[in-house]
């Protein structure tokens, strides 16, 4: 697989929630992107301890998209 696969997955984002990298996995599937939130049965695993954060990977080809659906739904106002 080159560098520039569009099927290659690659990190979207990194929270130390994994509530928050399992709803931002929802919205994104929601707009028919595949992802992945990988890290999280490691936060399980050490209990409360939060050094360990959640990662979202996308493909390639979704990561622009993704970036922006991200950016939206971190400005959405509360409420």
């Amino acid at each position: 697989m080159t560098r520039d696969d569009p099927k290659q997955v690659v990190k979207l984002v990194a929270v130390e929630d994994t509530q928050e990298a399992f709803a931002i996995k929802t919205a994104l599937e929601s707009e028919g992107i595949e992802c992945q939130v990988v890290g999280d049965l490691l936060d399980a695993s050490l209990g409360t301890l939060k050094t360990i954060p959640a990662e979202v990977w996308v493909h390639r080809a979704d990561l622009e998209r993704a970036q922006q659906l991200l950016q939206a739904l971190r400005h959405r106002p509360s409420g």
